[in-house]
């Protein structure tokens, strides 16, 4: 059994490790990366790993609200956020190749889909940044309660708070970086021109956030308050 957990921690290690030192290749030269990006199915399953890792990430940086909140953060949860936040990565994967194939994209889904997978690495730090706003957002979504006025509560109740509005100042700055990284993707995956590259990079930017507030949200929402301690 020893054996079986150390092999499991290096493997964990490894990917770990890839993660991080793919990222500066990510930020520095997109293009150059995903040009090199390999298009087969062995491929793709490695691009999935790397989301899996990112996805992972994102859920050790949200404990901090979790533990604020009296979410039960015994395994089950993280392991199905994971995989909430690996499904959301693919399904916004899959909206910018339908965006870039509805503009005349030449790019296929697997490669997209593995570009996209890679450049989530850059909303990890986000999510670092997030922390603030991310607590004050959580709130209202533990409440249990979603309505349609849930996202504008959400929002003045970030602007209300100069910590979190503060925060908020990082988190765009890091969104920006990844809409350039996405520029790039669709540019070198899609074979666009530069405007052509912005422009859609900006409907699919735009098609992502409307899955944020009546997807991502309402599921998140309704897995915190599942594992909600009432204390």
């Amino acid at each position: 059994m020893e054996d079986v957990y150390e092999k499991i921690s290096k493997f964990s290690l490894g990917k770990f490790g890839e993660f991080f030192s793919q990222i500066p290749k990510i930020i520095s030269s997109p293009s150059r990366f995903f040009e090199s990006i390999d298009s087969t199915d062995k491929g793709f399953v490695k691009a999935s790993t790397f989301a899996l890792v990112a996805a992972s990430l994102m859920a050790i940086l949200s404990t901090p609200s979790y533990k604020i909140h009296s979410i039960s953060l015994e395994p089950s949860f993280y392991v199905i956020d994971i995989i909430i936040c690996w499904l959301l990565f693919a399904t916004y994967a899959i909206q910018t190749w339908f965006v870039c194939r509805v503009f005349m994209g030449r790019g296929g889904v697997i490669p997209t889909i593995s570009a996209f997978f890679y450049s989530i690495s850059v909303l990890v730090f986000v999510k670092m940044f997030e922390i603030p706003s991310r607590i004050i957002r959580d709130e209202e979504l533990v409440g249990c309660n979603l309505t349609s006025e849930t996202a504008d509560k959400m929002s003045q109740a970030v602007y209300s708070n100069t910590y979190a509005s503060s925060s908020e100042i990082y988190v765009g700055i890091g969104y920006f970086i990844f809409f350039i990284i996405l520029i790039n993707l669709v540019k070198t995956i899609h074979d666009f021109g530069v405007l052509r590259s912005i422009f859609v990079s900006a409907i699919s930017l735009y098609t992502i956030s409307i899955t944020v507030s009546y997807v991502q949200r309402p599921v998140f929402g309704a897995l915190l308050c599942a594992f909600k301690q009432h204390v």
